[in-house]
């Protein structure tokens, strides 16, 4: 989720009940001077406490109730869920305003000792996450998350940015998940990407599927007074091979230069544990394909698979590719 600043609610949004129009607009009047617009998707209400957030799918519903009723993980408190009436089961939820600033925002100001305590801080909430049970996922229906089933939270479908643009899965292992990565394309078309064969080419079992965040940047972390107060922006969670969190943070993190990210990634490299070999084959693949959205997906296994075993040493496809260096 983007920062948490006032937006106003566009004509594309869905009805929500009158009281809470009411407190969106009086919201938009007092606090349009003093609160940047950054996306009709989310909108604030600094006089209720509250967040409104347009166009949620089931994952990042379950993802945060499982998370907030299992874990002491600061997770914004769901108030209300409202059903867009769209095809793909979206909806609008209410949630708690969580205190504090994004951590994008204030990492410049923080000393290197402030900045290792918050990766501490973080990387024991991240613990938390890894050591939750599979049992414990319930579906909305009373259905269980299946224990080797790759995909968001309650057994939803899985959504992930640097995967696809829209729900994939959810896969029923850890190899079905690598296929896909691959863009469908089986193990033989990497054979001279010594890496990617070395990790998707072990055997079931061989991860351990872990509840991931899947996107914790700086901004979707609020911090007070040197402490974290909240995690949010949970549209990427899910079970995920036990190295995805880590290859996430080194993806998102690499896209910025300036010297406070640098001691960010730092401090959180020293603080999590490592899957170098992971991260660097996931860097081959999405280098080479480039990272898509579903509509492309299909064009670039065609020009991958079309490429055969030229792939060790060919530059990124010609679209979106991630710009890994």
């Amino acid at each position: 989720m983007p920062n948490q600043s006032m937006v106003s609610s566009g004509s594309n949004k869905p009805k929500l009940p009158a009281w809470l129009q009411l407190q969106i607009a009086t919201n938009s009047i007092i606090f349009r001077r003093s609160r940047s617009q950054k996306t009709e998707k989310v909108v604030i209400l600094p006089l209720n406490n509250r967040v409104v957030k347009h166009d949620v799918a089931a994952n990042e519903i379950a993802a945060m109730r499982f998370v907030r009723d299992n874990t002491t993980i600061p997770v914004p408190q769901l108030v209300d869920v409202y059903d867009d009436g769209q095809a793909d089961g979206s909806a609008s939820i209410v949630m708690t305003l969580v205190s504090g600033d994004d951590l994008d925002k204030v990492l410049h100001t923080l000393s290197d000792e402030h900045i290792a305590a918050i990766a501490e801080e973080l990387a024991g909430y991240v613990t938390q996450l890894r050591q939750l049970d599979t049992d414990k996922d319930v579906a909305p229906d009373g259905s269980r998350h299946g224990p080797t089933e790759v995909g968001g939270a309650g057994g939803t479908p899985g959504h992930d940015g640097m995967l696809s643009d829209g729900p994939w899965g959810p896969f029923d292992s850890v190899s079905r998940f690598h296929t896909y990565m691959r863009y469908e394309l089986p193990l033989e078309n990497w054979e001279n990407e010594s890496l990617v064969v070395q990790v998707h080419g072990k055997t079931e079992g061989a991860y351990r599927l872990t509840f991931t965040h899947a996107d914790l940047t700086p901004r979707n972390i609020r911090v007070k007074n040197g402490k974290i107060t909240g995690i949010i922006d949970w549209q990427f969670a899910g079970w995920y091979p036990e190295y995805w969190e880590y290859v996430k943070l080194q993806t998102t993190l690499h896209t910025s230069n300036s010297p406070s990210t640098v001691k960010w990634l730092r401090a959180v490299n020293k603080a999590f544990q490592k899957y170098e070999l992971e991260d660097e084959a996931s860097k081959r693949i999405f280098e080479k394909g480039g990272i898509s959205p579903d509509g492309e997906r299909d064009r670039c296994a065609k020009m991958l698979s079309r490429r055969g075993i030229e792939l060790a040493g060919s530059s990124s496809l010609p679209f979106l590719s991630f710009g890994f260096q």
